[in-house]
């Protein structure tokens, strides 16, 4: 690469729009951790962990919130790259929500709590 390609930013929102457009499709298994707000699944050899992390946005007030920060781990668990929150067009609320709901199955929870008050 040139030194050029370094000069500017690395653009993340391709990247985050396919994960999100295959995380909705199933084509990535995202885990629950022993961590309430974190979620793993694995890449081409990379794990990929997303959680909340206090301070990590702001609010309109500029006062700190728990925001998502998707990180890019190597097969030792080493943090490789960060993905802020606010780096990605969009955000990556979206992710994680959809993230959150697919690792702690949140469809089938929801069917099951119906079906149960539909019996009440």
């Amino acid at each position: 690469m040139k030194s050029s390609e370094f000069d500017k930013d690395l653009e993340v929102t391709p990247f985050i729009t396919s994960l999100t457009e295959k995380t909705a499709s199933g084509g990535l298994n995202w885990e629950p951790t022993a961590q309430a707000d974190t979620f793993i699944a694995s890449l081409a050899g990379s794990t990929l962990r997303i959680r909340l992390e206090e301070g990590a946005g702001v609010d309109m007030y500029d006062n700190p919130t728990d925001a998502p920060v998707l990180y890019i781990l190597d097969e030792k668990g080493k943090t490789l790259w960060q993905i802020y929150h606010t780096h990605p067009k969009g955000g990556l609320w979206g992710l994680y929500r959809l993230v959150q709901r697919i690792a702690n199955k949140v469809d089938d929870r929801m069917a099951s709590l119906m079906e149960a008050l539909q019996k009440l």
